[in-house]
């Protein structure tokens, strides 16, 4: 996990050449970030992750022979300490949430400026969710409503609003005043029983079932 003093490793991935040198020249005078490769395909960036283990794959999703969403689910599968922005080229992409479900914790635009490329590089090398207000709205409408087999106790629910907010179990502990061991039990039963399988699907899981709302998990 990153810290404010800490560089941010970076991969880049995108089967066009000129996204892959826009994206170097915008982050290229960041003291914090430092691209350390890129990758054209899906098999060279699972093959970049093998050897340089960076905090960040910044992963565009379509992309000839092996594409963003199952390079990122075998990446993320084999190196756990590799963290995954999702590339669009699209303010709203059909293939985000699929990539999401695959485990990526964030997403630009490839038409980000430098700041919302930083803010979300930052965010997701420190294990939390990037996602903007509008992309999570247009998410929401795309999934299944249905709660979940056995409910969340209130505790679980009262994580589950802080997990949404974007904090890390350190902090959610400091909030509630419980350690982070427990907070990391309680997480672990909560994507068991809503059938998610990282924070950003159980952060939008409580935004649809109105566990907590936009507004308040914007809010830190």
């Amino acid at each position: 996990m990153s810290s404010p003093n800490t560089t941010v490793s970076v991969v880049i991935v995108d089967d066009h050449e000129v996204v892959r040198r826009g994206l170097r020249a915008l982050l290229a005078d960041s003291d914090s970030v430092k691209v350390v490769g890129a990758a054209a395909n899906g098999q060279e960036a699972v093959n970049l992750a093998a050897e340089l283990r960076p905090d960040v794959v910044l992963m565009d999703i379509l992309m000839p022979g092996k594409d963003g969403i199952e390079a990122t689910r075998e990446i993320l599968q084999r190196f756990g300490s590799v963290h995954v922005v999702v590339l669009s080229s699209s303010d709203i992409d059909q293939h985000v949430l699929p990539a999401l479900r695959a485990g990526a914790l964030g997403y630009v635009s490839k038409n980000a400026n430098t700041n919302e490329l930083l803010e979300a590089i930052h965010q997701v090398a420190g294990g939390k969710p990037s996602m903007p207000a509008e992309l999570t709205r247009q998410l929401l409408l795309h999934l299944d409503k249905t709660g979940p087999e056995e409910p969340l106790s209130p505790r679980e629910e009262e994580i589950l609003v802080q997990v949404a907010k974007g904090l890390g179990n350190r902090e959610i502990g400091e909030r509630l005043n419980i350690s982070e061991g427990t907070v990391r039990t309680h997480v672990s039963n909560i994507l068991g029983k809503i059938g998610a399988s990282n924070r950003v699907e159980a952060t939008l899981f409580a935004l649809q079932q109105g566990i907590t709302s936009l507004e308040e998990s914007l809010q830190r």
